[in-house]
């Protein structure tokens, strides 16, 4: 995911570029792009205070912390018209845990 982030110019070691974020989702249906780019900054917002957490060693952390984050929002607040109606996506959205460790 580093590499990912990195290659497109979307992380500079713990720091968001929300200007790049938002050109890689230029071609993006607008309300999915809006839904992105809030995603992105909530979870750069949540993710700031832990960021001195993130020690790197090999790889940074912070990528996959950002895409886990906007997958939840995803998932959790996903617009109506793109959600999929289903037992185990109903689950999810509402939180509920699916496994026990």
């Amino acid at each position: 995911m580093e590499c990912y982030f990195k290659e497109l110019g979307i992380i500079d070691g713990l720091t968001l570029n929300m200007e790049r974020v938002k050109q890689h989702l230029a071609n993006v249906e607008e309300r999915a792009r809006e839904f992105y780019e809030t995603a992105y900054k909530t979870c750069d917002d949540e993710l700031d205070e832990d960021k001195h957490k993130f020690h790197v060693v090999m790889c940074s952390p912070y990528p996959t912390a950002i895409q886990k984050c906007v997958q939840e929002k995803m998932i959790q607040q996903c617009p109506e018209e793109y959600f999929v109606k289903s037992e185990l996506c109903d689950q999810v959205k509402n939180g509920d845990k699916l496994c026990e460790n």
